[in-house]
């Protein structure tokens, strides 16, 4: 992971603060091929809702105080 840290650049794009919690990633591999992908509403928002066995998932997966 620590060899990626170089390699990765961070931009800001002043149209995504339209959209709060949005996001976009894009990869360019060494022969130049470019991968994007874009999230305007991340997993569990009301305009992306989380399926019901996706919640279960995500429930049953938290730590437990015993």
């Amino acid at each position: 992971m620590l060899q990626l840290i170089d390699k990765i650049t961070l931009e800001i794009d002043p149209d995504m603060d339209k959209l709060p919690r949005s996001g976009m990633s894009e990869i360019v591999t060494k022969d130049g091929k470019t991968y994007t992908a874009r999230v305007d509403y991340p997993k569990g928002h009301p305009k992306n809702p989380m399926s019901d066995h996706e919640l279960e998932v995500k429930f049953r997966s938290w730590p437990r105080n015993t």
